[in-house]
């Protein structure tokens, strides 16, 4: 048996068996006559016995957005009548702005993500203590600029910056907190709203702007001036610089969506016994005492947290 892949743009491999061997098995890539053309053929010369089945696969995967519609034969030698030819599609696609460099910790026994989003876990937590992760969204297109904004605050969960713009080529790095005053098991998806924007000025005069961006002014606390002082009361004020001005190309608007997950608890610890009985001691002699200490909750299974103490 001979299969025939044609492959126009370098997108697809075939591989053998598993358990098969080169006296069963070929594999072989020919340039497509005329050379100019630049197509490959995947071929793969196969001898079956009678009821052998042989299975191989066929792998898809592209460096950049491409449809791709070819045929694969499969030809009997010697038996014109059992050829058969299958019609291959393959599609690539990249999103405009992708989340990446995520933490991806997993704890034993957890389940995976399901869905087309990206999972990032802050593992186990305690009670009333900020723990931060970081991310980059980036943005693929080589004119646009992206207009990103994140939830508003949730009670455990906070986004910095939680709008901006990011650049034709450029990244940006966003930072999750994460903070519960009471124990929680958190599996929360998060959706980001995307849009393209355009600027009435050029592209090279828009300085590049999110709500972290912000301005220090001093202001007077009041108008009234106190007698014993001619000078009036002034305070600090800090305000988020203002977004510039830009208009939403219609029809760009997408969404992405990340699942955030934490195990968050108070550590808590069971012994075999309550007291410690040294047997005794000679001065100036040292007696130990191994007492072992379980933890009853997910957090840190194995060892005592690090600033654990003991008091007398």
């Amino acid at each position: 048996v001979q299969i025939d892949l044609v492959d126009k743009h370098g997108v697809f491999t075939v591989k053998a068996p598993a358990d098969s061997t080169n006296d069963t098995v070929h594999l072989a890539q020919l340039q497509q006559i005329p050379a100019s053309e630049g197509q490959l053929v995947h071929r793969a010369t196969a001898r079956l016995d009678v009821n052998e089945q042989k299975r191989f696969e066929v792998s898809f995967c592209s460096t950049k957005s491409v449809t791709v519609e070819t045929t694969m034969t499969v030809q009997v030698k010697d038996n014109q009548y059992s050829n058969t030819t299958i019609h291959v599609t393959g599609e690539a696609y990249q999103e405009i702005v992708s989340l990446d460099n995520i933490s991806r910790s997993t704890q034993d026994g957890e389940d995976e993500v399901e869905g087309f989003y990206e999972m990032l876990n802050f593992g186990d937590c305690h009670v009333d203590c900020k723990y931060q992760e970081s991310f980059t969204m980036t943005n693929h297109s080589s004119s646009q600029v992206v207009r990103f904004e994140w939830p508003p605050s949730e009670p455990n969960v906070t986004f910095s910056p939680k709008v901006g713009h990011v650049h034709a080529g450029c990244s940006k790095e966003v930072t999750i907190t994460f903070c519960s005053s009471q124990p929680v098991t958190l599996k929360q998806p998060m959706r980001c709203k995307i849009c393209q924007v355009t600027f009435k000025q050029p592209i090279e005069e828009v300085a590049d702007w999110d709500d972290r961006h912000k301005t220090v002014k001093w202001q007077n606390a009041s108008d009234m001036v106190s007698e014993e002082s001619q000078q009036p009361e002034i305070k600090k004020v800090t305000e988020t610089d203002p977004e510039p001005l830009c208009s939403v190309v219609e029809g760009s608007q997408s969404e992405l969506d990340l699942e955030i997950r934490a195990v968050c608890d108070y550590s808590k610890f069971s012994c075999s016994s309550n007291t410690i009985q040294l047997k005794d001691t000679m001065l100036f002699q040292t007696r130990l005492h191994h007492k072992p200490v379980f933890s009853r909750v997910p957090l840190f299974p194995h060892t005592v947290p690090r600033h654990a103490c003991w008091v007398k």
